[in-house]
């Protein structure tokens, strides 16, 4: 495996950061949180040069893995930042585009990839070049799918069902022989307030219950914080009951206190509180995760005590979320995943999102539906094994 080149990745986030469907997923400091959970620890950047802006001897024009240091491409295996391919030092504005990968353990030494929110690629691509950028991504990770024991890889660029791109995309990825992906740990349809109106205007494009809500929770005098990664374990006990009594499967304490040190300034943990009485200690009753990045603020994990629902805490926590957002300059405000939408546009009550849907749906904002996930299938037969053991055990 080459290990000669020296880390780029202030290169490849600059250009994730510089094109409409690069995201946070996609970014060094995701795969360094990513490299901290059991079972993820080999993360890999593949990038895809533009043959037509570097110059390439003649013996790489038709071999395009030798644009990428004539072997596998660099691997991370520890916990530290991943290394970087970007074709022997190419930069970024000469690549057609490249993904984060995330090579998951499988059970009897199996593995397969994800490839969260990508692969990202320019996005003045010809459809030609786009499919060579594809051919040539898949191309890569087929060279070392033997040595990692490869099942399957899957992809979901954040591209909209609706989008012009929509259909390019969806013929090259038939052509590819790629099928739409049996889970996804990324949502279809989510829930984005733009964040370009005055607050006033914010407010009155939310549902009358929203805005009633988020009264209530002033009446109730609800304090909210933007606090340090040293209250995390305030969170943790929130998210902990709400799973609880939700039914959805939380992480551990080390997974948020991981997420939040690693991300560094594109996470923040913010929490509510109450004063019950006033000489009594205040009590946190609802918290959130969001993350940022470029344009955009994320609702990405939130918990809430269900014996003081009454206070509507988390509708004051995401307007001031929000406000706070606004501020910074920050243009949208992402809800990340609601239900799927029937023909009437009402939530599928059986989505396994239904449930925080409602919630959601009372600050407004725009539904954006993404095409789903994709899958590449390398091991057909252990492909199957393993969807047969998931359902076998539910």
């Amino acid at each position: 495996m080459s290990t000669h080149r020296t880390p780029a990745l202030h290169v490849w986030n600059d250009f994730v950061k510089s094109q409409p469907l690069g995201s946070l997923y996609q970014t060094s400091i995701w795969a360094h949180f990513q490299s901290t959970i059991p079972g993820k620890e080999k993360t890999l950047f593949i990038t895809i040069p533009d043959l037509q802006m570097v110059q390439v001897a003649p013996s790489s024009r038709n071999n395009p893995q030798s644009l990428l240091g004539g072997g596998s491409p660099d691997l991370s295996l520890g916990g530290g930042s991943p290394d970087l391919s970007l074709g022997g030092g190419t930069p970024a504005g000469a690549s057609l585009g490249g993904g984060l990968i995330i090579i998951r353990t499988l059970p009897l030494g199996m593995a397969w990839i994800e490839c969260p929110r990508g692969p990202v690629f320019r996005d003045d691509l010809s459809p030609a070049q786009l499919e060579y950028f594809f051919k040539t991504f898949f191309e890569q990770i087929q060279s070392f799918t033997h040595e990692y024991k490869i099942v399957h890889i899957r992809i979901d660029p954040p591209i909209e069902k609706n989008s012009p791109l929509a259909a390019t995309y969806e013929s090259i990825i038939h052509h590819l022989h790629l099928r739409p992906a049996h889970a996804s740990y990324t949502p279809e349809t989510t829930l984005i307030i733009d964040l370009t109106p005055s607050e006033e205007d914010i407010l009155k494009q939310m549902k009358p219950k929203g805005r009633y809500n988020i009264g209530v929770a002033k009446k109730h005098g609800i304090i909210i914080e933007h606090v340090t990664r040293d209250h995390v374990n305030e969170f943790y006990n929130l998210i902990a009951q709400t799973g609880a009594r939700d039914g959805f499967a939380t992480h551990n304490l080390a997974y948020y206190e991981s997420m939040l040190e690693a991300l560094g300034d594109s996470a923040a943990l913010w929490i509510a509180y109450v004063l019950a009485t006033p000489n009594a200690p205040r009590k946190p009753i609802a918290a959130l995760i969001a993350t940022y990045f470029t344009d955009t603020a994320t609702y990405y994990y939130g918990a809430s005590s269900y014996d003081d629902r009454h206070l509507m805490a988390p509708y004051l926590l995401q307007w001031e979320v929000m406000r706070d957002a606004k501020e910074k300059g920050y243009t949208k405000y992402d809800f990340l995943g609601i239900s799927s939408l029937d023909a009437t546009g009402n939530p599928l009550r059986n989505h396994p999102l239904a449930g925080v849907t409602d919630f959601k749906m009372k600050f407004g904002g725009r539904v954006v539906t993404y095409i789903p996930a994709k899958e590449l299938i390398y091991k057909p037969i252990w492909y199957g094994l393993i969807r047969l053991r998931k359902w076998m055990r539910g």
